[in-house]
């Protein structure tokens, strides 16, 4: 018999990735977290304590945290948990070596994808126009390579993958649109985990919020629909306003929004 262990875990956890929340947990892992020989570990800025206390509870792990300065790292021995996670492709060295996502069933993807949002993604206002936002990924080429594969089967169009430095190991993936942004934001938080990073979700929702209101400001779907049919007659802005008696720039705003939707071209 092995030695006991001092604290409780779940080691067969990773064995099957049948739910959100494993597939989420996963995916954070993936992006944040490294394995050493034996050990499982996860170092985080304190802000963000808790997605560590929700992992703890999804492997029924009762462990400690430790606590220096202005980070938090969970610390796991267990060579079974280990040996499934890379098995599944979390490597040691994994930036450096791995070259695939792990594999999970298609509908527990956007989790997946989730969770490594949460550990290597941002969302960020990147324009001086207030529904200007860009999502970003990072990771080496190929892992997003397949990541732009997948968003692209989603039918969300992304940048192309740039280099951060002179190789292949640090890459940046951009989203940028509104449309593109709107149809992520669906993807990953339709039918999310228990838990994800509010503060991120937040600034998804601060973006819908805009977009919202810029399509509906002082605009009834009537009066949308009749500057859309006005523009695809061929008429100007500027005409539109004359005609409708409408301002130029709430004109201006409405077809900026339509065009970045798709609705025109």
């Amino acid at each position: 018999m092995g030695r006991k262990r001092k604290y409780t875990l779940n080691e067969n956890y990773f064995d099957v990735i049948d739910t959100s929340n494993k597939a989420y947990v996963l995916g954070f892992i993936y992006a944040d977290g490294s394995v050493y020989k034996n050990y499982l570990s996860i170092v985080i800025n304190i802000r963000d304590v808790t997605i560590l206390e929700f992992i703890k509870r999804e492997l029924s792990y009762n462990g400690p945290l430790y606590f220096k300065g202005d980070y938090v790292k969970l610390n796991i021995c267990s060579k079974k948990l280990t040996e499934q996670l890379k098995h599944l492709g979390i490597l040691e060295n994994k930036t450096y070596v791995s070259d695939r996502l792990p594999n999970v069933d298609y509908h527990l993807k956007p989790n997946l994808l989730l969770g490594f949002f949460d550990g290597d993604g941002s969302i960020y206002k990147s324009g001086d126009k207030d529904y200007s936002y860009t999502i970003n990924f990072t990771n080496n080429l190929k892992v997003l390579k397949e990541i732009k594969n997948y968003l692209y089967e989603s039918s969300i169009s992304s940048s192309k993958i740039r280099k951060r430095y002179d190789n292949e190991i640090s890459c940046m993936l951009d989203i940028r649109g509104s449309k593109n942004i709107e149809k992520i934001y669906k993807l990953l938080y339709d039918n999310p985990p228990d838990y994800f990073f509010n503060r991120k979700k937040n600034r998804f929702d601060e973006f819908m919020h805009v977009v919202n209101n810029m399509t509906k400001r002082d605009f009834t779907d009537n009066m949308i629909n009749e500057i859309k049919t006005l523009y695809d007659e061929g008429l100007t802005q500027k005409s539109i306003s004359d005609k409708l008696n409408l301002k130029y720039s709430s004109v201006r705003c409405v077809i900026q929004r339509l065009r970045k939707s798709g609705v025109l071209i």
